[in-house]
């Protein structure tokens, strides 16, 4: 080999793109020119544009139903979280209102015993 063919050759390994082969080229141009071939003759048979159609229902096997189920199971737990945790929200706010209004009803009951004392006292003084 003379060295302008090394060259050439260095520089195809350095940059790691694949070589020309004739050999491969031919082989893959034999397969289009097949395939084309192909094509013509059921383009010729058929028509150029063939019905599509619809391809049948896949039948649902156990997994299909189990994973339906499951799917079904997590979104009932995620409602009745939800519920409860609203449940549990109106119960705090019905304690706390229920809360308030024992103090207030407590010293109500306070103020009122102070009162009726205080009457009793002004009536024994006359």
């Amino acid at each position: 080999m003379n060295p302008e063919e090394l060259k050439v050759i260095k520089r195809l390994k350095r940059t790691n793109k694949p070589t020309f082969n004739p050999k491969l080229f031919k082989e893959s141009k034999d397969r289009r020119d097949i395939l084309a071939e192909q094509q013509q003759k059921i383009e010729d048979e058929y028509g150029k544009f063939m019905v599509k159609l619809a391809e049948p229902k896949k039948a649902d096997t156990l997994w299909d139903y189990v994973i339906k189920e499951m799917s079904e199971v997590a979104e009932y737990f995620i409602q009745r979280r939800k519920f409860r945790i609203f449940k549990a929200k109106k119960l705090a706010a019905g304690c706390q209102i229920a809360m308030k209004n024992r103090k207030n009803t407590e010293q109500q009951r306070i103020k009122v015993i102070e009162f009726c004392e205080k009457k009793e006292y002004l009536n024994s003084q006359y």
